[in-house]
């Protein structure tokens, strides 16, 4: 997955951290992940969201299956334009 626009933050509900390829390291959650970067999701227990203290348009570009939660936790279909 690659973050193409927009603040967001890595989010785990274990302990371990998104590796970010592009630059060489894990991502803990709660970190900002930088836009253009490269990351790779070994687990479904990892994953991003919209950073909360912005307001902002998240676009992203995904290889592989993925799942989309809304705030609340509820599994929702992604828009694809």
């Amino acid at each position: 997955m690659i973050v193409r626009m927009g603040k967001t933050v890595a989010v785990a509900t274990d302990k371990e951290g998104i590796p970010d390829l592009t630059a060489g390291l894990d991502l803990q959650p709660g970190t900002s992940i930088p836009d253009n970067h490269l990351l790779f999701f070994p687990k479904t227990t990892r994953g991003l969201q919209a950073d909360l203290h912005t307001d902002n348009e998240i676009w992203i570009t995904v290889r592989g299956g993925n799942t989309v939660y809304n705030e609340s936790g509820k599994k929702i279909k992604p828009i694809i334009e």
